[in-house]
Order: C-alpha cells, then sequence, then structure tokens
C-alpha cells in the first residue's frame, strides 16, 4: 500500500493530467466559449419541439445563420462525441462545461441569430 506521499503525489499528478486536458479543449475551442454555449442553447430549444434526426441538422442550422466556420465546428463537435444534435448537447457541451469554468454564468454573446 502506498504511503501518504506517494498517493499526495499520485492525486497531484492526476490533477496535472485533468488540468492539461481542460486546457487543452479550451485551446482548440474554433469559436469563443459564449458562442459555443449559444450554439448549444439554440439546439437544445430547437430539439425540445422535435426529436433527434441522427445528424447535426439544428447545429449547422446556428452555425450558418451566424456564418461561423462550420467545418472546423462539425470537426470539434465529433470530436467531443457530438455527431448529432443530442450527441452534441449531451456529450460535448458537457466537455466545455468541465473544462470551462464558470461556463454556466457566461452571457450570451450580442448579435447572435437564432
Amino acid at each position: 500500500m502506498p504511503d501518504k506521499n506517494e498517493k499526495d503525489r499520485r492525486k497531484s499528478l492526476l490533477h496535472a493530467q485533468r488540468e492539461e486536458q481542460r486546457q487543452t479543449v479550451r485551446e482548440g475551442l474554433p469559436i469563443p466559449a459564449a458562442m459555443m454555449k449559444a450554439l448549444f442553447k439554440h439546439i437544445d430549444m430547437r430539439l425540445s419541439s422535435s426529436e433527434c434526426d441522427n445528424s447535426l441538422r439544428y447545429a449547422k442550422e446556428f452555425i450558418r445563420a451566424n456564418g461561423l466556420p462550420e467545418e472546423a465546428l462539425v470537426v470539434w463537435l465529433k470530436n467531443a462525441g457530438g455527431y448529432c444534435d443530442c450527441e452534441a448537447i449531451f456529450n460535448a457541451e458537457e466537455t466545455l462545461e468541465e473544462a470551462i469554468p464558470g461556463y454556466r454564468d457566461l452571457p450570451p454573446p450580442s448579435g447572435i441569430r437564432e
């Protein structure tokens, strides 16, 4: 059984690894976090009145309406487990919630189109 110093060392390494992963997520965002939040809000609103059709239909709708980099965003969403609109909400947004302190409290960006 590891002693206290070894447990502390392992805990510190794990913490550093998790923080590095969070930093990688933050640095890899193709658009600002507040705009990502607006994207997820749009998807969530659209899915509240219809079912997911196993595509990124509502994500792409928002991306195109706001002139965002579609290819970069779709790649990011898929890499974060968002292969369709509902997975984008459940997986990709969760990735941001874990990586960005205060994500839930971010104000919406101005000038977005729903």
